[in-house]
């Protein structure tokens, strides 16, 4: 069965309505935002226009505290590898600047510094943090974001916190979107937490606009998770857990087209002008029509 045959038949539920109250603006301190509201969807954590000045975040890696049996570039990568989840839906631009020996600063009433540290700490004992801060104008100027040195990591599960802590960093709170990676009611496990939903692309969207590839990549999103045996980059595990899993592909770039490939089906998947592609084992290229075409199933979907 060539996987992209039924696409156009898969039926989509209701998407969920989006509305919400709007924290007020704060100065270099955290908003608590509401549980009760009662119409869902993302959520800012700060004012309406808390986002990073042009779109543009930088930032620095400590590898202080990396786990022994992980390399540190491949941790890097997996930092990047979360941050361009994010930029395949909206338009910011992370900005890798380097390697430093700045801490990230683990502490509930931080003091920014303005240098965006990623990293490790044993200071903070929940999966990840990220202090965020602002300034009356509704600048972020601080994101520092670490994850626990006391936890085992495998570089996919330290892919699926980064993507749920970046969100923060982007100045995202915690939707009450369930099916959103950024939901904490319950949080989600670390293989859903590595694909953006509808609503994280659009709280992404808000704060910085929508990427000129976003439907593209909810639309290969949506078929990984919809078609999970034929689209498989590779299978996963660490030295120190048992657990065997798919991950999902990284979005490439080509002359005119974005694509992803699947390593385990050895499949492509491709976006072209407007038309989406398949390519199989075979090597034969079939047009399983126009992104368009896809919109509605892939939204109401969840994607």
């Amino acid at each position: 069965m060539q996987p992209f045959r039924y696409l156009a038949l898969c039926l989509a539920a209701l998407a969920t309505p989006i509305h919400a109250q709007i924290p007020a603006p704060v100065d270099f301190s955290r908003t608590v935002v509401p549980d009760d509201r009662p119409h869902p969807r993302w959520i800012r954590v700060y004012s309406e226009n808390a986002s990073w000045p042009g779109g543009v975040y930088q930032w620095w890696f400590n590898p202080l505290n990396v786990q022994v049996d992980l390399a540190v570039e491949d941790v890097l990568d997996a930092f990047k590898t979360a941050a361009a989840r994010w930029s395949q839906m909206c338009n910011i631009d992370f900005q890798y600047m380097g390697i430093t020996t700045v801490l990230p600063d683990a502490r509930f009433d931080f003091r920014p510094d303005r240098i965006n540290v990623w990293g490790f700490s044993f200071d903070y004992i929940m999966a990840g943090f990220a202090p965020t801060a602002v300034v009356g104008t509704g600048d972020i100027v601080d994101a520092d974001i670490l994850l626990s040195a006391s936890k085992v990591w495998d570089l996919e599960q330290i892919k699926s916190i980064m993507t749920h802590e970046i969100g923060h960093g982007l100045g995202l709170g915690h939707s009450d979107v369930q099916s959103a990676i950024m939901s904490a009611s319950p949080y989600h496990d670390f293989d859903y937490t590595s694909i953006l939903r509808g609503d994280d692309a659009a709280g992404c969207a808000a704060l910085y606009g929508a990427s000129p590839q976003a439907l593209a990549n909810r639309t290969m999103n949506w078929a990984e998770v919809t078609f999970p045996q034929a689209f498989i980059a590779v299978t996963a595990a660490s030295e120190f857990t048992s657990t065997i899993r798919a991950t999902p592909a990284p979005t490439l770039v080509g002359r005119d087209y974005i694509y992803r490939y699947y390593a385990v089906s050895n499949s492509f998947l491709a976006v072209k002008d407007t038309a989406v592609l398949y390519i199989g084992p075979d090597g034969v290229f079939q047009d399983v029509g126009h992104l368009a075409d896809f919109e509605a199933t892939v939204v109401a979907a969840g994607f």
